[in-house]
């Protein structure tokens, strides 16, 4: 009987592995800059921030990254990047926007409807919640979470976060 529950047991467990569907990846890109994309990328890209702030009453270390964060802002573009454990080598960690000017990597921008990104970015994750108009993905290689944020049918926000614990 031992042996029986045994075999049952390996036949099913595989089984349930076969019978969950794959979390949709995307590697958002916001005019060529996207997670992991180097500070000195950053400036050449689009230029210097209006503005950059780091994060915390202690001048912005992360301890769970072992990193120092700050925020580039931009007009309609937030960037949050970590460098190293030495404060060098930032490398971008977060993506906000929330205007029309940035080009959203494959081919939409803030405005477009909700068709044109499930057409471009796949299938979202996760059951749909009624009164939420977010369409939910994971990061290439999933390192963390994007959400599309919808007004009606139309795209006025993009957020993409890494998990860093």
């Amino acid at each position: 009987m031992k042996r029986f529950g045994l075999l049952l047991l390996l036949l099913c467990v595989p089984y349930t592995a076969w019978g969950q569907r794959a979390l949709t990846e995307v590697d958002l890109r916001v005019n060529g800059i996207g997670s992991g994309t180097p500070y000195s990328k950053i400036i050449k890209t689009i230029g210097n921030p209006l503005r950059a702030e780091k994060h915390g009453n202690d001048g912005g270390y992360d301890n769970c990254a072992d990193g120092w964060r700050k925020t580039l802002y931009y007009r309609g573009l937030e960037i949050g990047v970590l460098s190293d454990a030495k404060g060098r080598n930032y490398k971008v960690i977060s993506l906000e926007v929330t205007s029309s000017k940035w080009k959203i990597s494959p081919g939409i921008r803030i405005g477009s409807d909700k068709q044109l990104v499930r057409s471009k970015f796949g299938k979202p994750n996760g059951a749909t919640v009624p009164g939420e108009n977010v369409l939910n993905y994971v990061t290439k290689e999933n390192l963390g979470g994007v959400t599309f944020y919808f007004k009606g049918n139309k795209l006025v926000r993009v957020e993409m976060e890494e998990t860093l614990c």
